[in-house]
């Protein structure tokens, strides 16, 4: 739709988003415009605060259209569609007289969704805007999935070249804790995340939309957009986000609390300037030939091949690099449907991770019966009780009866050669504690040729004799002679950790852990080992003492949380912060699926698409299952449901063959 008596060339001939000036970009759920005046108090508003687009939650008008106030102001609303509907939910845009100009057409999508699009000054990016009312967070989870299922055709309708901002009162609390969100969530958010705020920030991750309220930092007050009628209560829930391709053109989103009409909503005002990144001219270093010379029989008899003939192989070579790149391809997908059909799951996530170069965030945690967990001490639970169930199964009833193989091996036990030792030196790592005779790895390095000759002819007589050193089986334990560890309960003691060249000493107080470092380095000195000062860290819950550990005269860096051995420990205690690093990583994982069944390993082709795509071929070999692909992207964030499909679709291959 378009303005009325306003065609689409009239509607571009003013633009919004300049990169000079920031334009104003708002949201404010109003709670009715179904109330004599409450239109006006809301343009009043929007004039006082200089608002070029303000999008309007719950404006409880029925059906869709556009209206035009006497002051000048236009707004476009969506609703139910009924006859004598309910005065309930609608969404609204209300447009400033210059914003009117550069409105391109808008769509009424639902009562919860409409959808407008406008010019920007630059001729080649349009500005998409979408305002939601999302369900409540206690809403039936049908209501929640019909609502987001419909917002997810509607975003990826808009093009990825185009801005598009995505704003409304979404009910969903994202909280402050980033992580598994940390490209759609920024560090000041307000609360804790609920189960909607699971559902917006997974269909911003899976969009490429930035949160912009969680990226300012502003006062607690700047940042809740709703207060309780108690006034005890504020909360972080209604949003604007903006597409990750254009996060620097958005320049501030805070609230206006100084807005009144009649609504316990703030206002949420959203500055945004059209930046571009610029396109840098590289000046060419090599040289310039004069093709004109070559009309010169001459000079052109001087040349051992002809231009035209030059140019061919020009061309060829970049069909070469065609075909090689699409082998790859194809040898991928085809290894990829191999490891399907052989049941080897990672074998099959390898080869769609390299198909599809990069990950998205998953779903929330749900319980047995489906039910999604909102909670982080549900979620802990749940985690918990998973992996017991994985991990601690019964043994079997029946050993396993294997005898051994009656054939040898071919296994090749030829002396190392010069090569082999030389990339062996160069894979030691630096800045590492020497053995018992103290030569370290830099000085290997440090004449690489001399160092593989000497380690050469030692190598080859131990592969000779057939015999290892006794010094090469040495190993030295460092003690102090004492008790280690500290005592935990009256029956329990804490032993201190130790792991190759790494360790984890515990004490229960200030002195006591200076004497263990000192009689630690004391022991290593003795051995010509030495303590890493930048790589030890101190860890100290529940301690008043401001003193600080020294090793060598320099006092070690106190820190909340390091990891050792690859897990997490945190001040706090407990697995909580390592739980959410690795469901993080998991989430990411797993959710890559979702982007190779919308990716085309053919790639785009200058001459058309091609007729048969990867994604069209799954799409009808699915339907010959009875699936449609819609329900086949849903399906496949179920991994136990994936796998049966994949399962049952190979098997069924197998019969036809």
């Amino acid at each position: 739709m378009t303005l009325d008596g306003q065609n689409r060339k009239e509607a571009t001939q003013l633009r919004l988003l300049n990169s000079k000036s920031a334009t104003k970009i708002e949201t404010w759920n109003v709670r009715s415009m179904y109330i004599s005046g409450k239109v006006q108090a809301i343009a009043n508003e929007m004039k006082a605060y200089e608002i070029g687009i303000l999008g309007i939650a719950e404006a409880r008008w029925n059906d869709a259209g556009q209206s035009k106030l006497t002051s000048g102001e236009m707004i476009i609303y969506s609703s139910h569609m009924e006859e004598n509907g309910q005065h309930s939910e609608g969404v609204a845009i209300m447009l400033s007289k210059e914003a009117q100009k550069t409105l391109i057409g808008w769509e009424p999508i639902s009562a919860r969704i409409i959808m407008a699009k406008f010019k920007t000054t630059n001729k080649r990016i349009s500005l998409n805007i979408i305002q939601c009312y999302a369900p409540t967070n206690g809403a039936e989870d049908n209501i929640k999935e019909e609502f987001y299922q419909l917002l997810v055709e509607i975003t990826r309708k808009c093009s990825s070249k185009d801005i598009t901002i995505l704003m409304g009162d979404l009910n969903a609390k994202v909280g402050s804790d980033n992580t598994g969100y940390e490209q759609v969530i920024g560090r000041h958010g307000l609360g804790e995340m609920n189960e909607n705020g699971e559902l917006f920030a997974n269909h911003c991750a899976n969009h490429n939309l930035v949160i912009g309220g969680t990226v300012f930092s502003h006062k607690k007050c700047h940042l809740a957009t709703w207060v309780s009628p108690d006034m005890n209560t504020e909360n972080q829930i209604d949003h604007v986000c903006i597409s990750k391709k254009f996060r620097r053109s958005l320049q501030d989103v805070r609230v206006k609390r100084g807005a009144d009409a009649a609504t316990d909503h703030h206002l949420i005002v959203a500055k945004a300037k059209l930046k571009l990144k610029k396109h840098q001219i590289i000046e060419s270093t090599g040289k310039r030939f004069y093709i004109s010379m070559l009309e010169n029989k001459t000079k052109k008899s001087e040349f051992p091949i002809e231009p035209k003939i030059a140019c061919q192989h020009f061309r060829m070579q970049q069909r070469n690099a065609r075909r090689d790149k699409k082998a790859f391809v194809d040898k991928l997908t085809a290894e990829a449907e191999e490891a399907a059909r052989a049941n080897n799951i990672k074998g099959l996530y390898d080869n769609i991770k390299l198909l599809i170069g990069k990950y998205q965030k998953g779903r929330p945690v749900k319980s047995k019966e489906g039910k999604t967990l909102n909670t982080h001490e549900d979620q802990t639970k749940r985690w918990v009780e998973h992996f017991k169930g994985v991990l601690n199964q019964d043994p079997p009833v029946r050993k396993a009866d294997i005898s051994p193989s009656e054939e040898l091996l071919a296994v090749e036990c030829k002396r190392p050669l010069t090569g082999e030792i030389k990339k062996a030196i160069k894979m030691i790592k630096n800045n590492k504690a020497p053995g018992p005779d103290n030569i370290p790895a830099e000085a290997l390095k440090a004449d690489i040729e001399t160092s593989t000759q000497m380690l050469y002819e030692l190598f080859g007589k131990i592969w000779e004799e057939e015999e290892v050193p006794l010094e090469w089986k040495e190993g030295h334990m460092l003690a102090d002679g004492r008790q280690n560890g500290i005592q935990w309960t009256m029956f329990t003691q804490l032993d201190d950790l130790d792991f190759a060249d790494d360790i984890a000493l515990l004490s229960h107080n200030h002195q006591q852990m200076q004497d263990k470092l000192e009689q630690v380095e004391k022991r290593a000195a003795e051995t010509g080992l030495s303590i890493n000062h930048n790589k030890t860290k101190v860890l100290k819950p529940n301690t008043k003492s401001q003193a600080s550990l020294m090793v060598n005269t320099q006092a070690l860096e106190e820190v909340e949380s390091f990891t050792y051995l690859g897990s997490v420990v945190d001040n706090l205690g407990g697995s909580d912060k390592d739980g959410k690093i690795r469901i993080g990583k998991a989430r990411t994982a797993f959710n890559m699926m979702g982007q190779a069944l919308q990716w085309n390993p053919q790639g785009k082709r200058s001459r058309g698409r091609p007729r048969y795509t990867w994604r069209r071929n799954v799409a009808a070999e699915m339907e010959k299952e009875g699936y449609k692909l819609h329900d086949l992207e849903r399906l496949e964030k179920n991994r136990t449901r994936w796998r049966n499909i994949v399962s049952g679709l190979c098997s069924t291959k197998r019969q036809h063959n």
